[in-house]
């Protein structure tokens, strides 16, 4: 994790935990306890992305409190598989 405060939002980066130790609360853990370090930074908020097909991720994320705030688009501008 990375925490990066720009106008006292906190951006949160690349989450993984272990599928052994999913659905066990790891996760919670870990963005609880970036939340506390963030606070001690003096961000207000916390902003994270998630893909839309990670339906885990999301479902955590909304769970613990996140709201959806933007969304993104992509466009694929190159023939390369």
């Amino acid at each position: 994790m990375q925490i990066a405060t720009k106008k006292k939002i906190a951006y949160l980066y690349h989450v993984c935990v272990d599928e052994k130790y999913r659905n066990k609360g790891v996760g919670t853990k870990l963005i609880e306890e970036f939340s506390n370090i963030s606070k001690d930074k003096g961000a207000k908020y916390i902003k994270l992305n998630a893909f839309e097909n990670n339906k885990e991720a999301i479902n955590l994320y909304k769970k613990i409190g996140f709201k959806e705030y933007s969304v993104y688009y992509v466009n694929r501008i190159d023939n390369d598989c």
